[in-house]
């Protein structure tokens, strides 16, 4: 499957509505009042739903290509190292450079190490988790098609615990991409796109007015019990509804948006890894400063404007980040889980090229 142009603009939007989500929560918002802001929620109605389904597509090529074995230690060492790593590098900067590096904080940093490699970076492990039941399901052959729907029940029987729940939300949503790639998409979606427009638009603005504080996963977990239910309907309504409206309307505009608008998203998405990993920690500081010196709350379209602005502007500060450390192949492998490649002999071009990780 050659790699679709098109769908890295899509993950740069994405990535760039991640971080514009977590301006308003961490700094516009400071963790107060931010669940019914309008634009928040317009953004956690679809956003990572979405990033996971896009990833599931663009996974397949590569997990159907080797062993369920080769599938799982692949993305082990592109998605969990990464995770391991910087998180250890943030504990130690912590410990040393706050905490004061004393016997009692070297007694507290296994605990305090396992607890933010576990809760750190979690829509990778939500990926990774999701590879791995994908690879294993595959084992089952012809009957694949069978164990495919019931992995969806197994995954929704997990505990509710840490990020278990995230990775319960989202991977249906990888499967969903996953079996776009593999089973290929209904002409009815190509050949009708308004059509199709509109009838996502319609269920997604009716989740989006009913989406309420409780709704959000974080808030009231992924639990398959009466009270529930219609936060999880309205939850998982709004973002499937969600995602197939913002796909037809970005589908629109990329035709018709500038070659150099086109291009800063699509280098964002192309190297989302960058952006994802290194903003978490920027959100980070940005906790610890506002903890300490209090910033006055703007009004709601100037907190919309600065967090857009600062979205964009901590992307290209964390892509270009990203991209200075990885000219190091062994960096890039650390801290991103990216492999150096060597040139693809000619015979070996077109299977490299149809590969999407």
């Amino acid at each position: 499957m050659p790699r679709v142009q098109f769908l890295d603009f899509l993950k740069g939007v994405l990535i760039f509505l991640v971080v514009t989500g977590h301006v308003l929560q961490h700094g516009i918002y400071q963790w107060q009042g931010h669940w019914q802001d309008p634009l928040f929620k317009a953004i956690y109605l679809f956003h990572m739903p979405l990033f996971m389904a896009v990833a599931g597509y663009l996974s397949q090529p590569g997990i159907e290509r080797i062993s369920a074995w080769q599938a799982i230690q692949s993305r082990f060492t592109a998605y969990i190292v990464p995770v391991i790593v910087w998180s250890t590098l943030y504990c130690l900067a912590v410990s040393v450079l706050i905490d004061h590096l004393s016997h009692e904080t070297i007694g507290r940093l296994p605990a305090y190490l396992f607890k933010q490699i576990t809760s750190d970076l979690w829509f990778l492990g939500a990926l990774f988790g999701s590879v791995v039941v994908t690879a294993l399901t595959r084992l089952t052959g012809r009957h694949f098609a069978i164990f495919y729907p019931l992995s969806f029940l197994a995954v929704l029987c997990l505990p509710e615990y840490g990020n278990l729940i995230l990775f319960k939300f989202t991977y249906p949503f990888f499967q969903i991409g996953y079996g776009l790639a593999k089973w290929g998409i209904p002409g009815f979606f190509t050949r009708k796109p308004l059509t199709v427009f509109l009838a996502a638009l319609i269920p997604a603005a009716i989740c989006y007015t009913l989406f309420r504080t409780d709704t959000y996963v974080y808030n009231s977990g992924m639990a398959l019990t009466a009270a529930n239910a219609s936060n999880l309907l309205v939850r998982f309504g709004g973002a499937l509804s969600g995602s197939v409206a913002v796909i037809y309307a970005l589908q629109f505009l990329y035709g018709r948006l500038s070659g150099g608008v086109k291009g800063v998203f699509d280098a964002f998405g192309r190297d989302s890894i960058y952006i994802y990993i290194i903003q978490n920690y920027v959100f980070m500081v940005v906790d610890r400063i506002c903890d300490r010196v209090h910033v006055p709350k703007p009004s709601m379209l100037t907190g919309w404007l600065i967090a857009l602005a600062a979205g964009f502007l901590i992307c290209g500060g964390c892509y270009l980040g990203g991209r200075l450390l990885a000219r190091n192949a062994f960096l890039a492998t650390l801290l991103f889980g990216k492999k150096s490649r060597r040139p693809a002999p000619s015979g070996q071009a077109a299977a490299a090229a149809r590969e999407a990780t």
